[in-house]
């Protein structure tokens, strides 16, 4: 059996793990919840789409991620809060 070194098995932060990303993969956050069905009003049919970023993400000294050029809101049901991005959920306020 191999050993792993330190480096292979230390934890990332999810966010941590967007830092440096300049393509990502972006989905709505109620869509990725399947939380609702097709026909409920909050159903969000937003399927998972790769991004192109103006700039990489980077999180600023208060530990905030940004995603510059990602979208504000989601094409498909206007959400502007609640998104997926490399399967990290991401909540922006």
């Amino acid at each position: 059996m191999s050993e792993q070194s330190a480096s292979d098995t230390e934890y990332v932060a999810p966010l941590e793990q967007l830092e440096g990303e300049t393509e990502v993969r972006f989905q709505c956050g109620i869509a990725a919840g399947d939380h609702f069905e097709p026909g409920d009003p909050e159903y969000c049919p937003h399927e998972p789409e790769t991004i192109v970023l103006n700039e990489p993400a980077f999180i600023d000294e208060r530990g905030k991620i940004h995603l510059p050029g990602r979208p504000g809101e989601c094409p498909e049901c206007g959400n502007p809060h609640e998104f997926r991005f490399n399967g990290v959920g991401v909540f922006f306020s």
